[in-house]
C-alpha cells in the first residue's frame, strides 16, 4: 500500500465521524420490520399445516374419551392348557370395536368384534404354547380407536 492510501484508511478508521442517529434508527426499524414479516409468514405457514391435523386429532379424542371397556373375567381352560377365554364389557357411552388381543405382549387375536353399550362378549383364544400352572399372564385388549384394557391374571394351579 502506498502512503497516501494508508493515511486515508487510518484516517477513516480513526475518524470521530459516525452516521447520524436518525439514519441509525431508520436502519434498525427497517431490519426489525423485515425480520418480523419473515417470522409472521413462517409461523402462519407452519400453523396452517398443523392446524388441520390438530382439529382432527381433538375431534377423535372426544370420541375416544367416550369409549371404555373392561375385562371382566379370564378363564384358563383346556386339557393341553392352551385355551384362554376373555369376557369383555363395554362400560362407555359409545359402541366399541375390538381390534386385537395381546397375551404377554404378543398379539394372539386380530379381527373386529363390535360391542354395544353395556354388552358383554367373549373372545376365545388358542395359544401356541401352553400356560403354566399358577403363572401370571399379562393380557391387553385394544380397540380400533386406540383404547386399551389390560391387566394381570394368574392361571389356576
Amino acid at each position: 500500500m502506498t502512503r497516501k492510501h494508508r493515511r486515508t484508511m487510518l484516517g477513516f478508521i480513526g475518524s470521530k465521524r459516525a452516521i447520524s442517529t436518525l439514519l441509525a434508527n431508520v436502519l434498525v426499524v427497517t431490519m426489525v420490520v423485515a425480520l418480523g414479516t419473515m417470522l409472521f409468514i413462517w409461523t402462519t405457514g407452519v400453523m396452517g399445516t398443523y392446524q388441520g391435523g390438530a382439529g382432527v386429532w381433538f375431534s377423535t379424542r372426544g370420541e375416544v374419551m367416550k369409549e371404555r371397556l373392561a375385562i371382566e373375567e379370564v378363564w384358563f381352560t383346556g386339557l393341553d392348557r392352551k385355551n384362554i377365554t376373555i369376557y369383555i364389557r363395554n362400560v362407555g357411552a359409545n359402541e366399541i370395536k375390538i381390534a386385537a388381543v395381546y397375551v404377554n405382549s404378543t398379539q394372539v387375536w386380530t379381527g373386529t368384534k363390535t360391542l354395544e353399550v353395556g354388552q358383554v362378549d367373549r373372545i376365545s383364544l388358542t395359544l401356541t404354547t401352553s400356560w403354566g400352572r399358577g403363572c401370571v399372564t399379562y393380557i391387553s385388549v385394544a380397540t380400533l380407536r386406540g383404547n386399551v384394557a389390560k391387566g394381570y391374571w394368574q392361571a389356576p394351579f
